[in-house]
C-alpha cells in the first residue's frame, strides 16, 4: 500500500481560501467605489485631502481601477507567492494613503468604502471602521500568505512513504 504524505494541505487550503477572500473583497470595494463615482454624492466633489489635485470622486475612480487591476493580474497569475505580493502590494498603498491622511491633519472618515454611508443608515466612523479591519485583514492575511509559501518553496517535497 502507497500513500503520499501531504502534511501542508491545511495550509493550502488556508492559502487558497485567504486569496479568494481577498479578491473578492477588492471587487467588492471596487464595486461600492464606482457606484459612488457614478452618484451624486455630496463631497465627492471637493479636493482629496491628500491629493488635492485631484477630487475625492477621482480618487475613489483610481483606487477601484487599482483593486481590478490588482483582482486581473491575480486570475491571470496562479503564483501563490505573487498573489500575496499582489495583496501585500495594494495593501501597502491603501495603509500609505490612511498614513498620509493621518501626516496632512486630516480629522474626517476615509472614503475608503465609497459614498455608501449616504444612502445607508450608516454612520461614516463606522464604515471607516469597518475599512480599517478589512485593511487589517488584507494586510495581516498578506503577510501569512507570503511568508507561508516562501516557507513551503524552501522546504523540500514531502516524501512518499511506504507500509
Amino acid at each position: 500500500m502507497e500513500f503520499t504524505v501531504d502534511r501542508d494541505d491545511s495550509k493550502h487550503f488556508a492559502r487558497d481560501w485567504f486569496v479568494r477572500i481577498a479578491m473578492g473583497v477588492l471587487v467588492i470595494t471596487a464595486i461600492l467605489k464606482l457606484i459612488s463615482v457614478a452618484s451624486e454624492a455630496r463631497g465627492l466633489g471637493a479636493s482629496d485631502p491628500l491629493f488635492d489635485f485631484l477630487t475625492t470622486r477621482q480618487v475613489l475612480l483610481l483606487a477601484a481601477m487599482f483593486e481590478l487591476g490588482t483582482v486581473v493580474a491575480m486570475v491571470v497569475n496562479r503564483n501563490v507567492l505573487t498573489r500575496c505580493g499582489l495583496l501585500l502590494w495594494i495593501s501597502a498603498v491603501f495603509v500609505a494613503y490612511r498614513v498620509g491622511l493621518a501626516a496632512v491633519g486630516f480629522d474626517g472618515h476615509c472614503p475608503c468604502l465609497g459614498a455608501l454611508n449616504y444612502g445607508l443608515p450608516i454612520s461614516p466612523a463606522v464604515m471607516d471602521r469597518l475599512a480599517l479591519g478589512l485593511l487589517v485583514f488584507m494586510v495581516a492575511g498578506s503577510l501569512w500568505c507570503g511568508w507561508s509559501a516562501l516557507k513551503d518553496q524552501r522546504e523540500p517535497e514531502p516524501r512518499e512513504v511506504r507500509c
